[in-house]
């Protein structure tokens, strides 16, 4: 097993790059189809794998306020609130070892798109990795996702980008 552990020298995504969870406030994520995993470069995904755990989740929590003059009427505030959730299994191994994420998904728990705003939210995974070493590989796997708010007040847009790195090792963390 240690020379099949030594050919780990990369980690690739076997699923998907990039997709959408919500288009124009409504929710288009398909948690069966818009996935991404860090695994072995040329390993087989679906039957090399064994023994993941999980799965594991991170929540990613947006929030905006805007405030609605209205010249006809009373003024109100715009809250816009959205919780997405960041699963993967984690810990699977390769030919005995590792520690390899074999899926990876983000659904929506939460949300609260405020007054007339509309919502888009896309998922970029980037470039897995081994943060272990070749005979005791752990995977890595960044997740990019982007929240863009249009609101109908003028200069009032927003955009905001999360990173959640997770590995293989069962842990995450959300930047941004």
């Amino acid at each position: 097993m240690t020379g099949a552990l030594a050919k780990v020298t990369a980690v690739t995504n076997a699923i998907k790059e990039a997709w959408w969870l919500v288009e124009k406030s409504e929710s288009v994520v398909n948690v069966q189809a818009d996935q991404a995993n860090a695994v072995p470069e040329g390993s087989n995904w679906t039957t090399d794998l064994s023994e993941a755990a999980g799965p594991n989740y991170k929540d990613v929590t947006y929030r905006s306020s805007w405030y609605i003059w209205n010249p006809f009427g009373e003024d109100h505030e715009s809250n816009t609130t959205i919780t997405m959730r960041v699963f993967w299994m984690y810990g699977a191994k390769y030919r005995g070892g590792g520690a390899f994420i074999p899926t990876a998904w983000v659904d929506i728990v939460h949300l609260d798109p405020g007054y007339n705003n509309d919502i888009d939210i896309h998922v970029t995974a980037g470039q897995p990795s081994n943060v272990g070493t070749e005979t005791a590989p752990i995977a890595a796997l960044p997740l990019s996702i982007t929240v863009k708010e249009d609101s109908m007040i003028p200069g009032q847009d927003n955009q905001e980008t999360y990173t959640v790195m997770l590995y293989g090792t069962g842990h995450g963390q959300v930047y941004g």
